[in-house]
């Protein structure tokens, strides 16, 4: 090989390695575009849903007596109870946040304020779950990452890094939903006061009144226990939760960012204001010495 030929082979090489690297970069551009339409065509499906559920409700009238609301503030593990009792119960399985808040008040709702307004609402069984407000938060966080999507970037989280997410966590609206919820909505529209009845060392309590039968679990409990509760409590042979994993964080596409921001200590401000919660006093009182070590000296 001659010199001239040599070194014509090195100067194309630059321009083969641009040719490769605007190829790899509308790669990924075409990625980030099919990334972004499927997720607005998901908004879409689940609108198109919300809006079915609605003529449904409309046309059809809704069993309130055999109604099983699995009834809770999110992220609390209630997606793979409501997906077993879909399966096992023969009434209607209702997975249920909020009756009213905005800017979407549930289907239903307008049919539960009628017939309470009438007294004509039969008591309902609710199935509701207890998750501490720091690993319930940070997972709601996630669970909403979309939400931060911007024009230009098919969001996944990765792109802000660990630090990027972190600020936009302590930034981020809703980490007060948890300690409010269960006013707004279990006491507002069922008349239930949770922290009036002390909370058993056992993870889990009925509270009864007129208008409905609530069960209360802890989050964590083992899933034989929490079978055997719901089981009981809504009056079937057998419950085993061992077969069904829903909506859980580590196995979403934000696992490793969600995996890494959990090892990073709270901000003492934002520990403590919900450490003194009514709502972490009540159903965590003898574990807040283990929260704190968990969430504020990592």
């Amino acid at each position: 090989m001659s010199g001239k030929e040599g070194h014509n082979q090195d100067e194309s090489r630059p321009v083969k390695y641009g040719i490769i690297q605007d190829n790899i970069d509308n790669f990924e551009v075409m990625i980030s575009l099919i990334i972004r339409l499927i997720k607005s065509a998901v908004r879409i499906l689940r609108n198109v849903f919300w809006r079915l559920k609605l003529w449904k409700d409309q046309l059809i009238p809704f069993e309130w007596s055999k109604v099983i609301l699995v009834y809770q503030p999110g992220k609390v593990a209630s997606s793979s109870i409501t997906k077993a009792l879909s399966d096992l119960y023969e009434g209607p399985v209702v997975h249920i946040h909020s009756f009213e808040r905005l800017p979407k008040p549930h289907v239903l709702n307008s049919s539960r304020l009628e017939l309470q307004k009438k007294g004509e609402l039969p008591k309902v069984k609710i199935i509701t779950l207890i998750r501490d407000p720091f690993s319930r938060n940070l997972s709601a966080f996630f669970q909403n990452l979309e939400k931060y999507q911007n024009d230009k970037v098919a969001f996944d989280g990765a792109c802000y890094g660990t630090e990027g997410l972190w600020q936009l966590y302590m930034q981020s609206p809703g980490s007060e939903w948890i300690l409010d919820w269960w006013d707004l909505e279990l006491k507002k529209n069922f008349d239930i006061d949770v922290f009036s009845v002390p909370f058993p060392e056992s993870g889990h309590l009925e509270i009864e009144n007129d208008r409905a039968s609530v069960l209360l679990l802890r989050y964590n409990l083992p899933d034989d226990l929490k079978g055997e509760l719901v089981s009981k409590f809504v009056d079937i042979p057998t419950f085993d939760l061992s077969q069904y994993r829903a909506n859980d964080s580590r196995t979403k596409y934000y696992a490793e960012e969600y995996e890494e921001m959990k090892k990073k200590p709270l901000p003492p401000e934002y520990f403590e204001r919900m450490l003194n919660s009514q709502y972490c006093q009540h159903f965590y009182a003898k574990e807040l010495s283990d929260l704190k070590e968990k969430w504020l000296t990592l």
